[in-house]
């Protein structure tokens, strides 16, 4: 996953599924990724794609 991220927030979606979704929303425009903690670098899940 860290060689096919494009951005920084891609690096913590954990399946090809969570990519791929990730990917079709943000074509469409801009995408907001809730994590279980406020800060990205201590977040270890995503908890929704909206």
């Amino acid at each position: 996953m860290l060689n096919r991220a494009k951005e920084v927030s891609e690096l913590r979606l954990e399946t090809e599924e969570e990519l791929r979704d990730w990917r079709e929303i943000r074509r469409v425009g801009k995408v907001k990724v809730t994590l279980d903690r406020e800060h990205l670098d201590l977040g270890s899940t995503v908890l929704g794609i909206d």
